[in-house]
């Protein structure tokens, strides 16, 4: 069995993907809401590390327009940084 995409396309805020999928018997395409997760520093230990090894906490600010609000909102901030993909089509697609 196997699932996967020929072709997506950020489109508002879904994601738009064609692909193949043994289950459905062959080609589907799928208009996808997502909604981003991005992070913020930590005071506490995490799973989670950026390359540099600081602890950040995941956030999910709402859709890919809120996200995108929300980084610009926190850049203006000095001292506070947003950590992750930026690019949503590629975070929706690992």
């Amino acid at each position: 069995m196997s699932r996967f995409y020929t072709f997506a396309k950020l489109y508002g805020n879904n994601i738009l993907v064609r692909g193949w999928d043994d289950r459905k018997g062959g080609h589907f395409n799928e208009k996808v809401p997502f909604k981003p997760t991005m992070f913020l520093p930590a005071k506490e230990p995490t799973e989670y590390r950026t390359l540099e090894g600081t602890y950040v906490s995941p956030i999910k600010p709402g859709t890919i327009k809120e996200t995108r609000q929300f980084v610009d909102q926190y850049s203006g901030i000095s001292g506070t940084k947003v950590y992750g993909m930026d690019r949503y089509l590629y975070q929706y697609l690992s």
